[in-house]
């Protein structure tokens, strides 16, 4: 499902992005912990963008708030549920949606994106908090071992919302 962001949207991406980045660097962390080809504003930018691409499909606003120790994993409310949004930017190989640890994962489902352009958000899958638990597998990029889920592995995104309106 491919999301084209509008000016609106963009213009918040952007601010949240700074925000963020800005409340980050005031911390003394003025680096990014994953990818080093990437500044700490582009990496943001873009979980940024695909929040709002999800957030559009859901018809809710993302968080504007900058949580000093993270969102705990929920980043964003739809209803009664909870949504963790990852966003790959990898090429070449199967995507996957991704966390440390099974423990980490608190939200209702977990979302996995990829960005098309600047613009343009696509959005992969979701996968169920119950569903993720019991399938994933321990999986390694070369930095840590995470736990994840295969692209191939996802729910279609079209039954993302009627999902959650059943929690």
């Amino acid at each position: 499902m491919l999301i084209e962001l509008n000016a609106f949207q963009l213009q918040i991406g952007i601010m949240t992005a700074e925000r963020f980045c800005v409340a980050k660097k005031a911390q003394g962390k003025d680096g990014w912990k994953h990818d080093r080809k990437q500044s700490m504003f582009s990496a943001v930018i873009h979980g940024v963008m695909a929040e709002l691409a999800v957030a559009s499909i859901l018809g809710v606003n993302i968080d504007p708030a900058i949580y000093p120790n993270g969102d705990g994993g929920n980043d964003l409310k739809y209803k009664n549920a909870t949504v963790q949004v990852k966003n790959n930017m990898n090429r070449g190989r199967e995507l996957y949606f991704y966390v440390p640890e099974k423990e980490q994962f608190k939200s209702s489902v977990g979302v996995l994106t990829r960005p098309v352009s600047m613009v343009e958000i696509e959005i992969l899958g979701w996968v169920s908090k119950e569903r993720f638990l019991l399938s994933s597998e321990p999986i390694n990029f070369g930095y840590r071992d995470n736990y994840g889920v295969s692209q191939s592995q996802l729910e279609q995104p079209e039954f993302l919302k009627a999902y959650l309106d059943t929690l």
